[in-house]
């Protein structure tokens, strides 16, 4: 059984886990024009899935901030919804959001605060960053892109692994 989380942006994450197991963790593809790479994103799918509908799918259910500017608001919400609707496309009915304030209380994590997120992952997922030739990279990686990763980046891998974990402990009958 599959289920896919993903925190949204150009620098979120896509974690796959299967039977309750990571697989998969990667920052989100971006195309050197700055858009999200929904092809590269099609095709770890279809590679990791064999197949395989997931049992669910999981999107943090996030929003704009009125401080954001309109530009980075507009880019903002076409990557979410193209993530909401390869994440629809492939779960049929079986598509979840999560408040980003649910599965951090779950976490108790507080705040905006990128490194308890984490630091948490890590020590989940002890064996996260152990890729030989892609240091920094998660272990679980799956789409090279370059040879390091940054802290925002990793921010939205440990959010996608986090928002994968909460679903998977909060919903087990369904999994």
């Amino acid at each position: 059984m599959y289920v896919i989380s993903c925190d949204p942006g150009k620098t979120g994450g896509i974690c796959i886990f299967k039977d309750g197991k990571l697989e998969i963790a990667t920052p989100v593809p971006v195309h050197t024009k700055g858009h999200i790479d929904v092809c590269n994103i099609q095709r770890m799918w279809d590679v990791c899935l064999l197949g395989h509908l997931p049992t669910a799918t999981v999107l943090e259910n996030v929003h704009a901030m009125p401080t954001d500017g309109r530009s980075s608001v507009m880019s903002f919400g076409r990557t979410t919804g193209n993530l909401e609707a390869m994440l629809r496309l492939v779960s049929l009915d079986r598509f979840y959001q999560v408040r980003p304030q649910d599965w951090k209380k779950h976490f108790g994590l507080k705040g905006k605060n990128k490194e308890q997120a984490i630091e948490l992952m890590e020590e989940l997922q002890p064996d996260i960053w152990d890729n030989d030739g892609y240091h920094g990279f998660p272990k679980y990686f799956f789409m090279p892109r370059k040879k390091t990763i940054n802290k925002q980046e990793k921010s939205g891998v440990a959010d996608a692994y986090l928002i994968g974990k909460y679903y998977l402990e909060n919903n087990s009958s369904t999994v």
